[in-house]
């Protein structure tokens, strides 16, 4: 017999069928991963320039940074000219889209070795603990949040 019967290129057709949705299925997942992977690299590089941020204010006057509020979320607006006017109660600044950062301070406490506690011990005037936050949705809107931790100390004596 010449030819092929109707059965087997409706196999053929199904085989070829289920080929091309595996492939578009594995094509949307690397998209999904590589666009996440987007985000989490620019959420990197915010946090870094939020910290970045907080040293360049306490390299200008220590003072500003000693008088925020304590463990309140604080904006970073480092798109101001002046340096005094970058911590904002309020979202501020230009972010790319999507994204939101903001900060906290703490107080720091030192035991008899100067090692820093969690509690008890002496206020170190010289020292704050920082957390700054990235958020943003990813492509389900569900949210999600970097932070980073960092201490920055008052070198400058002011």
């Amino acid at each position: 017999m010449m030819g092929f019967s109707i059965l087997e290129i409706v196999v053929g057709i199904a085989v070829i069928s289920m080929a091309m949705f595996g492939f578009m299925i594995g094509a949307r997942n690397m998209l999904r991963i590589s666009n996440n992977t987007g985000f989490e690299t620019q959420s990197s590089f915010l946090l870094e320039g939020g910290i970045e941020s907080l040293r360049a204010i306490r390299d200008e006057d220590w003072t500003l940074l000693d008088g925020v509020a304590r463990d309140t979320w604080l904006y970073i607006d480092n798109d101001l000219a002046l340096i005094e006017n970058w911590i904002s109660p309020v979202p501020a600044g230009i972010l790319p889209a999507g994204f939101s950062r903001r900060f906290k301070a703490f107080d720091v406490m030192r035991d008899a070795n100067d090692d820093i506690v969690e509690s008890g011990g002496v206020l170190d005037t010289e020292t704050l603990r920082f957390v700054v936050e990235v958020s943003w949705k990813n492509a389900g809107s569900i949210d999600i949040t970097r932070s980073a931790e960092t201490y920055l100390t008052n070198f400058f004596g002011e």
